[in-house]
């Protein structure tokens, strides 16, 4: 099993390597945990994981959210127990921007899929 810093090292490396951030984006979002090196000698991933999940929605439309979340479904849910938040957060701030919840649980990794609905679909 990869630690937690790997597995976030991995992460960030592979989204500033895509379109949606550069690198002094993502350095400049985590700042105020000191940067990526802080994230990773403070523990800080869940936060870091939320910050970058609430900067993807508003940097980006819904339309293109979504397509993140569909296309990435698989890459998303290999480690759940730090990305699950970056999803959580991108549920969140796109439901505070007017998306509807059931439309993006129903694309989020499906093991995600029970906890999303019990914190944004309460019965």
């Amino acid at each position: 099993m990869r630690s937690s810093s790997s597995n976030f090292i991995g992460f960030f490396s592979w989204l500033k390597s895509s379109s949606y951030f550069s690198n002094h984006d993502m350095e400049q979002l985590l700042a105020s945990l000191g940067g990526s090196s802080g994230v990773i000698e403070n523990d800080l991933y869940i936060s870091a994981y939320e910050l970058l999940g609430c900067a993807l929605v508003e940097k980006n439309p819904l339309d293109v959210i979504k397509e993140f979340l569909a296309v990435n479904e698989a890459l998303l849910g290999e480690n759940p127990e730090q990305l699950y938040y970056f999803v959580e957060s991108i549920i969140d701030h796109s439901i505070v921007r007017g998306a509807s919840p059931e439309s993006l649980i129903a694309i989020a990794p499906s093991s995600y899929k029970p906890f999303l609905r019990k914190r944004f679909i309460p019965r």
